[in-house]
Parts: structure tokens; sequence; C-alpha cells
């Protein structure tokens, strides 16, 4: 017979209390798991309920915060190179971290060519040419047990692209009730989250990172507008993890764009098009399919403000261009991508550029669990 006890413990000492029936038959053992927002699950065991004083005192059960997980990028010396740090701090223990070369795990192994720097790490890699991306994958455990390749970690992928000019950080707090909004420093790009936009267990809050990058260093020459790359992540700080696109219903998005470029009423025509392609590599080789016209919800031609839905986040951007790439419409997608605008132009016109692009790159997460802190 399984029996299922919860308790809530106090949210200013974490202390507990759970009562044992010594009637039972079978009085043990009890596992017992301790959840709290923001901590790795812990499971301890005790092997038996024998005598009315087993839980006196002392039975505390210590909660470990999960790993949160970031990473610069910077050229240095011809290479382009990540530094990478957490929260708790890596220690230099070894197996706290392993580091593929590439989108996922299935890179190469490359944990052996980084340089411990005192609080984090260091990986170069000959920096790519202009309009080419490098990336790298992580996975890393700053927890007591530092082992990056089993149980529990975190993992997330990083890129490089040339021309980073910024970045910064906001929070949105309750955002699967009451939602809320991101704007990016230079006030080109918000991202608005609906009380309905994000499934399963709610969230208390949500991290949005947002980098800056200049189109034209990145290799996409612009038209006019304004030349920039956004690149957002959304993280549930419960976890550390990059929040999925399962885990997404509808996000709205607001980009700036230079109406002097694209011509009123474009938008609604389909001749100015919002392009979406898989990930940067696609976005910086001109490929790309049109978000359906019947997700743009708002044009502001005055202000030079287009606001669209999406049910899964990529990159996104404003500007004109000759020629729209590639063919058929955007639907679904994978856990990240890259988008732009642009608008169609003459038949004997050939490619198409956009002028401000916004990258919201998606990972897969675990799914939140709830804590008990102690």
């Amino acid at each position: 017979m399984t029996i299922i006890k919860t308790v809530t413990a106090s949210p200013t000492t974490g202390a507990y209390t759970l009562n044992f029936d010594l009637n039972l038959n079978a009085a043990g053992p009890y596992t017992v798991f301790a959840y709290q927002p923001g901590f790795i699950t812990t499971q301890t065991e005790n092997q038996g309920v024998a005598t009315a004083a087993v839980n006196t005192a002392g039975n505390n059960i210590a909660m470990t915060p999960v790993t949160m997980l970031s990473a610069t990028s910077q050229l240095f010396g011809g290479n382009a190179q990540f530094n990478i740090t957490a929260t708790p701090a890596f220690n230099g223990a070894a197996g706290e971290i392993q580091v593929f070369a590439g989108v996922d795990a299935t890179g190469a192994d490359v944990t052996a060519s980084l340089v411990w720097t005192g609080t984090g790490y260091q990986y170069s890699v000959p920096a790519p040419a202009v309009g080419e991306t490098v990336s790298i994958f992580v996975r890393a455990d700053t927890s007591a047990s530092r082992s990056a390749g089993a149980g529990y970690f975190v993992s997330r992928g990083f890129s490089y692209v040339t021309g980073l000019m910024g970045a910064s950080q906001g929070t949105v707090p309750n955002p699967s009730v009451t939602g809320g909004s991101a704007t990016s420093n230079t006030g080109n790009v918000t991202v608005t989250i609906p009380s309905n936009g994000l499934t399963g267990p709610a969230m208390a809050n949500v991290q949005v990172n947002i980098e800056e990058y200049d189109a034209t260093q990145a290799g996409m020459p612009t038209m006019g507008g304004s030349p920039l790359l956004f690149d957002v992540t959304l993280i549930d700080p419960a976890n550390g993890q990059v929040v999925s696109n399962t885990n997404i219903a509808q996000i709205f998005i607001t980009l700036s764009f230079d109406p002097s470029v694209v011509a009123q009423g474009t938008f609604e025509s389909g001749a100015a098009k919002i392009y979406q392609a898989t990930d940067m590599a696609a976005l910086l080789a001109g490929q790309g399919l049109p978000v359906p016209v019947q997700q743009i919800v708002n044009v502001d031609y005055v202000a030079g403000k287009v606001t669209f839905w999406v049910s899964h986040l990529s990159a996104f951007g404003v500007g004109a261009a000759t020629a729209a790439p590639g063919g058929g419409t955007a639907t679904g997608g994978s856990d990240s991508g890259t988008c732009y605008i642009g608008a169609s132009g003459p038949e004997e016109s050939t490619g198409g550029v956009a002028l401000l692009f916004l990258t919201l790159a998606f990972a897969v997460s675990l799914a939140m669990k709830r804590y008990l802190k102690n």
C-alpha cells in the first residue's frame, strides 16, 4: 500500500512536520520529496518508524539551487571566445561542465579545450566568416554532485555572431496568470506574453534575455531602417532551463520598421512579409518562409511599428527586401529559428535582405517542478 501525504513548509523558516501512523502494519520505510521553485528536487529515505519519537528533531532536508547557465561571446584575437558562467558558480571541479561543438550534444565533445578562469570557463574557436555563425552546446551542474554528464544538469546552446552591440535582461513576473511585456534597450522590439500565452505549470516569473547585433557586421546588408539583430531567450528560473516552444501557445511581437521603406498597406497585402528561418545560419544565407498575413494584428505606418503573433518563437525583423526568398508559408517550427520582414520587388530584382532583426532562440526545457525549501 502506498500512502502519499503533502504538507507545506513555512515560507520563512522552511520548517515542516510530517505525521506517521504508527499503528499501520508496515510503518515504513518512507520516502520524502521536497520541492521548491528554483531548487533541485530532493529525496530522502527513512528506514522505518519504530517509536513515537522518530521525528523529534534534526530531520532537515537540504535543498540545492538549480543551475542558472549563461554565456557571453566576443571576438578576441581572431577567435570567437565564449565566456561561460553559472549560478551557483562553477568551482573548477571535474565533471561540472560539458561542451559540444554545434547546436546539440551530438557534436564533438570539446570539454578538454576549456580554459578555467577562476570563476568560469572560456572556449575559443576560429571566428566564422561574415554571414556565418559558430555554436556550442553546454551542459552544466553546479549542485553538490557536479556531474554534468549524468543525473541532474541543465543544458543550453549559445551562438557567436559578428557585430554584438550589447545585452540586456528583464523579468516578466507571473506570466502564466497576468502576462506582461519586455522591451529591448533600444526600444525596437517588444515581446508580449498574454495571460494564456504559456502552457504547462504556472511560472512565478520568466527571464527575458536580449542581445543586440549590428546587422551589417553580421553579414546582412541593410537598405535603410534600423540595422539591428536581436537574440532573445526566455529562461524559467524555477529550473534554469530555456522555455520550450511546446510550452508556448501565443506570443505577440512588436518590431520597429522604417515607414519610408515599407509602404502603406504592404503588410496587409502581403507585399511586405515577415520571413522566418530555422536558425541564424539560415537567416544569414537569405533563407526563410513568410509568417501568414492573418497573424499580423496591427501596423502603425506613422510610428513604424508592426505587431504579429506566433505560436513558436524564433527570429524576427523589419525591413524592405528586393525579392522574397524561398516560398511557402511558415507554420509550426523547431525550437529555434530566424525571421525577417521584406517587401517583394520587381521580378528582375534578386536577393532579399532585412533591416531590423530579432532572434528568439528556444531550446527544449525540462518540465517545471515545484519545490519545497527547508
